[in-house]
């Protein structure tokens, strides 16, 4: 047994963090009764016109980051099979993205562009490198990011670039993609979820000085605040820049079967995804990325929860602390 599992096995069975993914059940429960009530927005079957393959250069583009797995993979798919202009595949590694084009390519139309890179989202200098790369590329334009990339991290870990490793690629990684490519004109898509309300302001404002100090956050609380952080960031932003064609939305794809809890310790996984399934509340990746889709293309909508599309109002906070949190991010 490494001293990670280890480690990540006292840290995930603490009273703290099992109080906490508790209520995340709760919060989960919640989102869904709200969205239960509302009519299911059906999904188009091609991109609007604004997204589109079109005879002009450059064509329209969507950057994807998380597409080597789970949710990213799966809207990265089916934004190509819609018909996008062309589809930048973020992933940990350029040979992981380049497999995920070529399975791309087996079901997309073929005048669909696609741009494999290799991106660690946890390293503002790499960060930067893709996005140059994608804005000197003269055949494509990005006019939707879809921020789908995250991370739980079982124990408090500081990147080699000093910051703490949930909220660096959950948080931070989207604005700085929009700070590299510029935000004019862009539709800013970032995966959030249901945790996000088991954070509160007292919380959420100690949370910028946990990400590059000492960790008095739960794993759990981490990723809950690390979510909180990605609201307030889209609702902040949508303010900041939204007179130049700026639109942002979050995607709560609710509780989705991928590996992001990869390292909770299995009893306590496995335990947590018996009582999803058995309550019906767990969904395939390719369902969760239906909340995505919905926030790419429904804009009118500022939080849009589940595969029904349900337009919800996130979590509120005090707006000084909003404000310390967009700071930190925009920064």
């Amino acid at each position: 047994m490494t001293s990670l599992t280890m480690a990540s096995k006292v840290v995930m069975w603490s009273p703290g963090n099992l109080a906490e993914l508790v209520v995340w059940f709760a919060w989960l429960l919640y989102s869904e009764c709200i969205a239960v009530f509302q009519r299911r927005r059906p999904i188009e079957e091609r991109v609007p016109a604004w997204l589109a393959a079109s005879d002009g250069e450059p064509r329209p583009a969507v950057l994807v980051t998380g597409a080597g797995s789970g949710i990213g993979r799966a809207v990265a798919i089916q934004l190509s099979r819609m018909g996008a202009g062309a589809v930048v595949i973020a992933c940990r590694t350029l040979a992981e993205a380049r497999v995920v084009a070529d399975g791309i390519r087996a079901v997309a139309p073929e005048d669909v562009v696609l741009k494999p890179v290799g991106v660690d989202l946890r390293d503002p200098a790499q960060i930067a490198l893709m996005c140059e790369y994608v804005r000197g590329d003269e055949d494509i334009r990005v006019k939707l990011v879809v921020h789908c990339a995250g991370v739980f991290c079982a124990t408090w870990r500081r990147t080699e670039w000093g910051e703490e490793e949930t909220a660096a690629v959950n948080a931070l990684a989207g604005p700085r993609i929009l700070r590299g490519l510029g935000a004019k004109g862009i539709r800013f898509v970032a995966v959030g979820s249901f945790t996000h309300r088991a954070t509160s302001s007292a919380r959420l404002k100690r949370w910028p000085a946990a990400v590059v100090g000492q960790p008095p956050l739960t794993p759990a609380g981490a990723y809950s605040c690390s979510k909180a952080a990605v609201a307030v960031y889209v609702a902040w932003a949508r303010r900041r820049w939204g007179g130049d064609g700026f639109t942002a939305c979050v995607a709560d794809p609710g509780l989705v079967d991928t590996d992001i809890n990869r390292e909770w310790p299995p009893a306590l996984r496995g335990l947590y995804v018996t009582v999803a399934r058995i309550t019906g509340l767990l969904t395939a990746p390719s369902t969760g990325a239906n909340a995505v889709l919905h926030a790419c293309f429904d804009k009118g909508a500022t939080y849009v929860y589940g595969a029904r599309g349900a337009r919800i109002q996130p979590a509120a906070f005090e707006p000084a602390i909003c404000k310390e949190v967009f700071d930190f991010l925009a920064s």
